[in-house]
């Protein structure tokens, strides 16, 4: 694959742009603030430290820093992280995951071919593999741009649904619009991103409004079929679902 720089366009520079922040996104920290309700006494102390009795109820920003994307995965798919010393709260997920193993070994197929074959340098680790892939993307041709912006979106959204510990995604029980088989549609609203566990296919912000489309048309035609549905929660479609993604979210009579 020939490999060559090329004057910027707007499309490319957003793309370049793109590929580099979601592999930042893979192997850097990340920090997200919360609110925390906290006991005070009389005079401001944390009443659980003995300076009076618990009188009120205050709120206080509550910051976590969660290990990279790529370490995430790294430990869901070696097992349990309980009794290693971290406090991101990492430790209450699951032991053992098949999807982040799968996603891993995705990930260090593709990025080891864009390293060998496409920028003809010696691949080692994934994150040196992905720091050099980010770091030369801006080579690429308009063709392989495409196709490399494409893996990525796979690598991030997978990643970034299969370390989801915090809100479980949803799962509309409808075919994929890509390899047409049902169970495998998962979507997160924060960052809004959509997978299929079963080909691989992923969306983003910018199109995943096809996918709802598909998701609307597919539920619509099941109304008549003997199947369990209930309405997606309120709380969801509040939190910013968006809305060509809410009303029926169909689940099989074995609760798939």
């Amino acid at each position: 694959m020939t490999t060559h720089t090329r004057p910027p366009t707007d499309a490319r520079t957003s793309r370049t742009a793109r590929i580099t922040d979601r592999i930042e996104d893979l192997l850097e920290p990340m920090t997200t603030v919360g609110t925390q309700w906290v006991a005070l006494d009389a005079l401001g102390y944390l009443a659980d430290l003995g300076y009076g009795p618990k009188v009120r109820l205050a709120p206080t920003a509550h910051t976590v820093v969660h290990p990279p994307l790529v370490e995430q995965l790294a430990r869901d798919a070696g097992g349990s992280t309980a009794g290693t010393s971290s406090s991101t709260g990492h430790e209450s997920r699951p032991p053992g995951s098949l999807d982040a193993a799968d996603t891993l070994r995705t990930m260090r197929r593709q990025s080891r071919w864009w390293v060998t074959r496409a920028f003809s340098a010696d691949s080692t680790r994934l994150p040196a593999d992905l720091r050099l892939i980010a770091s030369r993307a801006h080579e690429l041709d308009d063709d392989d741009l495409r196709y490399l912006d494409r893996d990525v979106l796979g690598w991030w959204s997978h990643a970034r649904i299969t370390t989801t510990w915090a809100t479980a995604p949803m799962k509309p029980n409808v075919p994929c619009m890509v390899c047409a088989q049902v169970g495998g549609l998962q979507v997160v609203i924060e960052p809004l991103a959509a997978i299929c566990r079963r080909c691989g296919s992923a969306w983003d912000a910018a199109t995943i409004g096809v996918l709802g489309e598909h998701v609307r048309l597919a539920t619509a035609a099941m109304l008549d079929e003997p199947r369990v549905a209930r309405r997606t929660p309120s709380r969801a479609r509040d939190e910013g679902l968006p809305r060509i993604l809410t009303g029926l979210v169909y689940e099989s009579a074995a609760g798939e």
